[in-house]
């Protein structure tokens, strides 16, 4: 009841643009009815049914979820061609799964995709995952996705470490934090790894993985969304 009427304080009053309530609540606390108490304008998380509903069918005056929307910023600022695409999403989370879906199925740019989402009940996920030309990560299982599950060429966003990860290496900068990892198939081929696709929004780096067993770390920030 208290949390309840902060929302509601909060949502009457001019000088508060958004609302965003931290998750998971206490488990006496129903996050469904917390989010469908914020208003819809002030909802900056995208998860009130109207935003998602919005999202879905294309209209631009709501809030899409910070994650799906950066990593679509993502692979629109590293030219990655997503029109016609078949993407393969792992992960059916109403936070990153299902969203990204809707937003790589609209038309324009960093979209126009051939939408697959897979999860943990699918059967044969390399099957999928070998014909993407897109794959994201976001199922949060490590070794749920490995190298040999990839085709040559594949765009791959890991959004919540679904790699087997061998090596870690953090620069931390005033404007930037990059994060790259050693993917153990990933240097015998030659595809690009997004990595790093954070929950508040700010993105770090793509690196390129080449036949020469060397990793073209290239540095981004992107304004957190």
């Amino acid at each position: 009841a208290d949390l309840e009427a902060l929302i509601d304080r909060l949502n009457a009053d001019p000088t508060v643009h958004g609302i965003l309530v931290q998750s998971p609540l206490p488990k006496h606390m129903d996050a469904n009815t917390v989010v469908r108490r914020i208003a819809p304008h002030k909802d900056v998380d995208g998860f009130h049914p109207v935003n998602v509903g919005k999202l879905l069918i294309g209209e631009k005056d709501g809030f899409a979820p910070c994650t799906p929307a950066g990593v679509q910023e993502l692979l629109v600022r590293y030219g990655v061609q997503t029109s016609g695409k078949e993407v393969v999403i792992i992960g059916r989370s109403n936070i990153v799964g299902k969203p990204m879906a809707a937003l790589l199925v609209q038309s324009g740019q960093g979209g126009d995709c051939t939408i697959t989402i897979c999860h943990s009940r699918t059967k044969d996920l390399a099957f999928h995952t070998k014909r993407a030309d897109i794959v994201i990560a976001a199922i949060g299982k490590p070794e749920m996705l490995t190298g040999d599950m990839i085709r040559p060429g594949a765009v791959v966003i890991d959004v919540l470490r679904a790699f087997t990860v061998t090596a870690w290496a953090f620069h931390l900068g005033a404007e930037r934090i990059v994060l790259l990892r050693e993917l153990d198939e990933a240097l015998r081929l030659s595809w690009t790894v997004a990595v790093g696709a954070s929950p508040i929004g700010t993105h770090e780096c793509v690196a390129t993985w080449g036949t020469d067993f060397r990793a073209d770390l290239k540095k981004v920030t992107i304004p957190t969304l």
